[in-house]
């Protein structure tokens, strides 16, 4: 079968190197390539360890359209996610504009919402040097970012990030002004207009990717599918499997029994 080759061949060629742990992240657990993978690995007398579980999120938008996409969300999700946008434009003068290549706007204005949320900049630093690097070369080979800032009044209040590639849009990051006005959750219903949006491109998907809200795993309401994904560590040195085996078995006796 050929996604057992293509697994072998990715085992033999990890071994060529010298390491002692190798760390794969965010695979596809419920397929064909997950069990190949961990199938091979183990073959070859490596330890695999599951050392991370999430699940992604994500908008049909194929063979689909928004009308229909919002006849089958919950009423609640609804309201948040779209029918709140009549009271959004009764308050004054709102505009939506894709802030492309103007990085540093949108990242001051992406910052200043997270010091208001998280007490900390979204961006800085590192991986403020690598969320600029990456998008301007993913733009160079065909990906679009969407850099969406809503504006009340010519000031922002919310900010959304979001990249086309290949038929797919990522939903990177996002942040809005608190307390915005009592009944509306503005970061909802910004998202609520990017998904819009999307269904006017050929992408296949709208990815909220892995990760929950602050107060509520919302990904999970605005959905049509997921999947979950696991981050394996695959054991090779002895000494380092023989600690993790001990350490597993430590674990399970000091886990609670059921009583008979």
């Amino acid at each position: 079968m050929l996604v057992n080759q293509q697994a072998e061949t990715f085992i033999a060629a990890a071994l060529d190197h010298p390491w002692s742990q190798l760390f794969l992240p965010d695979i596809m657990s419920a397929t064909p390539e997950y069990a190949a993978l961990v199938n091979a690995a183990t073959a070859k007398g490596l330890q695999v360890l599951v050392r991370d579980v999430a699940t992604s999120y994500a908008v049909r938008l194929q063979e689909n359209s928004f009308d229909n996409y919002l006849k089958h969300i919950g009423s609640n999700t609804r309201l948040k996610l779209f029918n709140k946008r009549k009271k959004l434009y009764a308050i004054g003068d709102i505009s939506q504009q894709n802030l492309w290549p103007d990085l540093d706007g949108f990242i001051r204005i992406l910052n200043e919402f997270h010091l208001q949320r998280w007490d900390k900049p979204c961006y800085q630093g590192r991986n403020l040097k690598q969320i600029i690097t990456f998008l301007q070369r993913i733009a160079d080979v065909g990906g679009k970012p969407d850099l969406s800032v809503i504006y009340c009044n010519g000031k922002p209040v919310s900010a959304v990030l979001d990249l086309y590639y290949r038929q797919r849009i990522y939903n990177i990051q996002s942040g809005y002004v608190e307390k915005f006005q009592d009944g509306i959750s503005l970061g909802t219903l910004h998202l609520g207009m990017q998904i819009e949006k999307a269904f006017t491109t050929d992408a296949i998907y709208y990815d909220f990717m892995a990760g929950n809200g602050k107060n509520s795993n919302y990904k999970q309401s605005l959905a049509t599918h997921h999947a979950h994904f696991a981050s394996l560590m695959l054991v090779r040195n002895p000494m380092l499997k023989s600690l993790y085996y001990m350490n597993d078995f430590l674990q399970r006796m000091k886990a609670p029994r059921e009583s008979l």
